[in-house]
């Protein structure tokens, strides 16, 4: 079974625009830095939590631009299961359980995306991911005759 996240923030953004280069590749890599206890207060209570420190790193290029947010994620589950999360970060430096790893990965995903489209825009340079685009409906129509 897997905890909860409830709740994160952002420490750090840094977006540069340097040359472009054609046909750049965009590089997107989240990552965990670190893991540790700590105490945070729900509705007067305070409650034991894992806190977890990431990295989203988007990299233009070999050298034309980069785009980092770092941030904390704050993870709750029973002690018992924090104590084990706890335990394997630090004799390997990773999460070892799928279920848990994935849910964080992709919290940072959404969380970070959303700040370097953003930011992708105001330096100029293009998104992160593939925006989606609509297509007239006669183009479609028209391919499917031809077929």
């Amino acid at each position: 079974m897997v905890g909860t996240i409830i709740g994160e923030r952002i420490t750090r953004i840094l977006a540069e625009s340097k040359q472009w280069e054609p046909r750049m590749q965009i590089q997107n890599t989240p990552e965990l830095v670190g893991l540790e206890k700590a105490e945070v207060g729900i509705g007067g209570d305070k409650k034991q939590v894992l806190q977890v420190k990431f990295r989203f790193l988007t990299k233009y290029g070999e050298d034309a631009g980069r785009i980092e947010v770092d941030g904390l994620l704050y993870y709750a589950d029973a002690p018992k299961a924090l104590e084990q999360l706890e335990k394997e970060w630090k004799a390997s430096k990773e999460i070892k359980d799928s279920d848990v790893r994935i849910a964080l990965i992709n919290r940072i995903l959404e969380i970070s995306f959303l700040q370097v489209i953003a930011l992708a825009d105001q330096i100029k340079m293009p998104p992160p991911l593939q925006m989606p685009r609509l297509a007239p409906a006669e183009k479609k129509a028209e391919k499917a005759r031809a077929s």
